[in-house]
Parts: C-alpha cells; structure tokens; sequence
C-alpha cells in the first residue's frame, strides 16, 4: 500500500537577546541591526529572518531603549525575546560666543538673552543656553564678562566667555536739535 507522510515542523525557534550600548553619531542618530541584538537564537530547520521592533534611534532616546528581537525559522515559525539597547552620546557640544554692546531700557535695565550672545555653538542634538550675569542696570555702565553654557540632553556642557557693553540711557535731554537755515537746505542737524 501506498501512504502519505506530512512531515511537519512544530518546534519554535529559540531566541536568545543580548542587551546593547550604542553611540549617537554626529548627526544625533544611530542604527541598530537585529544582528546585533541576536545572541545565539537557533532553530532545528534554519532561521530565515531576524527582525526587530525598533531600528533607529536619536536623541530623544538616550537611557535605555526595550525592544523586541523576532525569530522566524523556515516553517514560519517564530519566537521572540526582549533585549535593550542603551543609546548614549559621548559628543560634547560646543560653545561659541560674540562680544554685544546694549542699551539700558527706559526704566534703566537689560535683560540679556543666551540668543544674543550665541555665535553657533554646535552638537549633535538639541541644546539649552544659560547666560550669567543676565540682568543689568543704571550701575553697570561699560564692560562686563558674561558666560554662556550650553547643555545637551546626555547633561555635557560646554561654556564660553565674552564681553558686554552695557551702554547708558540715550536721554532726550542729550540730544541737540539745530534746524535747516532755511528750507530744503539739508543743514538742519541731529546731535546726540
């Protein structure tokens, strides 16, 4: 007699994680590949693909990452395990500063913001900016070193130094008026 045997292939893969570190690049990015993750798996009838739950990472996923890692045999079988991977950025940024010259408002006082001080400091991800000393008044006239510091999101800092030049209130009463002698002279002048 004459029989049919269906020869089926019931066993999962076995699927082994390893945890992982990884380094943004310059561009605040870093890609991941299943390979990486795979510590072992294995499978009686040969594993056919590797895939992972997430591949790409960047600066908002600094600390550690869960992800999944899938095992697929030849049969279609497949198995997973969990694994993270730990995004870290060992970029430092940089700070640049420019030296401003301001003027005191009309109650005598300036705010200084980072912005202005800032001429292009650089990382690889989003920075914050402080400025110190930022407030100034009538008794701070002429020049004053200011620091700026910039902070990315792995906490590294960067600082530079320039000058401010806090420049006195410009007062109507400085200011001298000599009109046209006559009109359409263009002599008239503005002296402050």
């Amino acid at each position: 007699c004459t029989a049919r045997i269906t020869i089926v292939d019931a066993v999962y893969p076995v699927a082994v994680c390893q945890d992982i570190s990884v380094q943004l690049d310059n561009a605040g990015h870093v890609t991941v590949s299943p390979e990486e993750i795979d510590f072992g798996s294995s499978d009686a009838c040969g594993i056919v693909s590797l895939t992972l739950s997430k591949t790409a990472f960047d600066c908002n996923d600094l600390g550690n990452n869960p992800v999944i890692l899938t095992v697929t045999d030849a049969n279609n079988n497949s198995s997973t395990c969990e694994a993270s991977i730990l995004v870290e950025d060992d970029l430092s940024p940089q700070a640049y500063c420019q030296a401003i010259s301001v003027q005191l408002n009309d109650q005598g006082q300036y705010h200084l913001l980072p912005a202005e001080i800032d001429q292009g400091s650089i990382d690889n991800c989003t920075l914050t900016y402080t400025v110190t000393p930022d407030q100034f008044g009538c008794d701070d006239v002429g020049d004053h070193e200011v620091t700026l510091t910039v902070t990315d999101p792995a906490g590294q800092m960067s600082s530079c130094t320039t000058t401010v030049t806090i420049q006195e209130i410009v007062s109507i009463d400085d200011i001298v008026v000599t009109d046209e002698s006559c009109a359409g002279a263009n002599d008239g002048r503005l002296e402050i």
